[in-house]
């Protein structure tokens, strides 16, 4: 208590930076940081993990691939032919690798299957295929 008129609250006669120190909440300059590191992060992040995704759905691929080719040496040796068999490719749906119908050829003494992707895949990747001496293309992709 004052006992004179003009009489500063407490408040006032407290040194700035005192009260400054009680003041909750972020200034601008640390959103804008904040906000920059977590840029500077994504923009490492995504690339790294576009690049997994593509090198699994390569993997699944080849996978699903030679596990086909592997159903046609079982027909063979049951039959002794590879023709009569129709190949059908089990892989995930968010995979843009398919059989590729044109590149498939399934002969009496020989096959060719070619799995063709319809959107990104790691470089040289695009088409992989094997066929019934278990040679596989592009040699950089297995």
């Amino acid at each position: 208590m004052c006992r004179v008129k003009t009489c500063a609250s407490l408040d006032q006669l407290r040194p700035r930076h005192a009260r400054l120190h009680r003041e909750r909440g972020f200034t601008l300059i640390e959103l804008l940081i904040a906000v920059a590191v977590i840029g500077i992060l994504a923009s490492i992040a995504v690339p790294s993990y576009r690049g997994y995704v593509e090198r699994a759905n390569l993997a699944e691929a080849k996978s699903a691939l030679l596990h086909i080719a592997g159903q046609l040496e079982r027909h063979y040796t049951a039959n002794n032919s590879y023709s009569g068999f129709s190949p059908s490719l089990s892989i995930s749906d968010g995979n843009p690798y398919s059989l590729n119908a044109d590149g498939t050829t399934v002969e009496a003494s020989s096959f060719s299957i070619t799995l063709i992707a319809s959107e990104r895949h790691p470089d040289g990747c695009g088409e992989i295929s094997v066929d019934q001496l278990g040679q596989q293309e592009p040699k950089n992709c297995w």
